[in-house]
């Protein structure tokens, strides 16, 4: 099983490769190979690699046809770790102009409280001044050989994948996280309902009415008296407003099985559902795969239009429904897979199951 802990993990201050992707040209994507000198396949402590043919794999992708073009990918490699970044902007482009512009090898090995990491993050965004209708999303993942360790803000959500089982993703900041709805309540922020289009199969689109929100937050920024909304509870930017944090968990990898890693900014989980998952979950679908599935469906002529309920809105057949024709939105994905043996210590009938960061 796949357990969930809260701990602190000390740095590292080794830092390898360094894969950007948020200003080039869309459709690309890149494999990182483990060098068999990184010291984390020394530590077999319990879990090792099944054989040599199956080599982890590591790919990023970035697709801006969309209205916005304000994602951003990243992903690279320590002796010890491996880190996926993948970021979304809103509003205005200057917070997520600034997060291009950090050096997230540097940011990935600060101290694994995640706060080390939000500090800086927003240290880097206060030098832009007023922030005001400008906002970023964030989604970190340090992944070590016994565990994972998932940071976010905002809604480009994480997912991990078992053998083919979606098992576990990160929970957003909005509508539906009744922590952060009560958090920004006590703030006395308010907010109104919103929509939004996601998919029931490949050929039938749902318009999920009232099913997220716009927060309204205070501006912040020189007393001025406006308010600054955004559709979730938090994110970076905004002046602040929803607060200087990053979320966490942290998983450990406590049985044998093909484990997936898969983030992805809005532009991949709104056109993608459970029909899909044998696709996502495959160890070959790379992050190039499924954001190419994504951008296709964004900029396809759809059949259905369903309510919430199921009722059908509109049902055009071969002519389809072009609602989304010229408005898809930016798509970027970071994956990263890899077959793992627990094996069993031999002073215990259990597999290792580690209380703190091996590091």
């Amino acid at each position: 099983m796949l357990r969930a802990r809260n701990f602190d993990s000390r740095s590292v201050e080794r830092v390898g490769r360094v894969r950007p992707f948020g200003l080039g040209e869309p459709l690309k994507s890149s494999s990182l190979r483990r060098e068999k000198s990184f010291a984390w396949l020394n530590l077999h402590q319990g879990i090792q690699k099944k054989d040599e043919d199956q080599q982890p794999q590591t790919s990023i992708y970035l697709n801006q046809s969309g209205s916005s073009k304000q994602d951003f990918v990243v992903s690279g490699e320590t002796l010890d770790f491996k880190w996926l970044v993948v970021a979304d902007g809103h509003g205005k482009s200057i917070v997520i102009n600034c997060f291009r512009a950090i050096d997230w090898a540097y940011v990935v090995n600060l101290p694994s409280t995640g706060q080390q990491m939000a500090d800086y993050i927003c240290a880097e965004v206060d030098k832009l001044g007023n922030t005001s209708q400008s906002g970023a999303t964030l989604t970190i993942v340090k992944i070590f050989p016994t565990h994972a360790e998932f940071y976010w803000a905002g809604d480009s959500t994480a997912k991990v994948y078992k053998n083919g089982q979606q098992i576990f993703q990160t929970k957003n900041h909005d509508l539906q996280n009744k922590d952060e709805v009560a958090r920004v309540s006590a703030m006395g922020i308010k907010h109104k309902p919103c929509g939004f289009l996601t998919i029931k199969d490949e050929n039938t689109l749902v318009n999920l009415k009232d099913a997220n929100a716009y927060f309204q937050f205070p501006s912040n920024f020189n007393f001025q008296n406006f308010m600054d909304e955004m559709n979730m509870t938090h994110a970076f930017g905004h002046n602040a407003a929803s607060g200087k944090f990053l979320s966490k968990s942290i998983f450990e990898f406590t049985e044998t099985a093909h484990w997936k890693i898969v983030v992805g900014s809005d532009g991949l989980w709104d056109m993608t559902c459970d029909s899909d998952i044998p696709f996502i979950s495959n160890p070959n679908t790379t992050a190039t795969n499924l954001g190419e599935l994504a951008i296709k469906r964004w900029f396809k002529v759809w059949d259905k239009l369903l309510d919430k309920d199921g009722k059908v809105l509109l049902e055009l057949g071969l002519n389809g429904w072009k609602g989304l024709i010229g408005n898809g939105d930016d798509v970027s994905v970071a994956v990263w897979s890899e077959f793992i043996e627990v094996k069993q210590l031999p002073t215990s009938s259990s597999p290792l199951r580690i209380s703190s960061c091996p590091f």
